[in-house]
């Protein structure tokens, strides 16, 4: 988990399989970022590297707006509140919602968010 400050207490708990789901998203999510800038690094690109540099980000997109769905969901059906700056985040060994502080551009974290 994290390190930044989060509530102590949680404010939801989803099922393993809803924490199964988001996991996927989470790591696909952030493996597609290391990807995406790796391609970018490239400082000799062709143009079947802008093709898969495209696919990546399409892809990535594509991920985000689930990533993004499932914490719309999790949210609507725990009917999770979130105070003025702050961030969902999941506890994966325990399933536990708890409120987080946003991070930084940037900045990674071992428990996935619903920034």
């Amino acid at each position: 988990m994290s390190r930044k400050a989060i509530s102590a207490e949680p404010i939801g708990k989803v099922t393993s399989a809803e924490r199964d789901e988001i996991s996927l998203l989470y790591e696909r999510r952030t493996g597609l970022i290391e990807l995406e800038k790796m391609l970018i690094r490239v400082e000799t690109r062709s143009n079947a590297d802008d093709t898969l540099l495209g696919k990546v980000n399409q892809d990535l997109i594509e991920t985000m707006v689930r990533y993004h769905e499932w914490w719309g969901r999790m949210s609507k059906k725990y009917q999770l509140m979130l105070s003025d700056g702050k961030t969902l985040r999941i506890n994966f060994d325990t399933c536990e919602i708890h409120e987080g502080e946003l991070e930084p551009e940037g900045m990674s974290t071992k428990s996935s968010t619903g920034e």
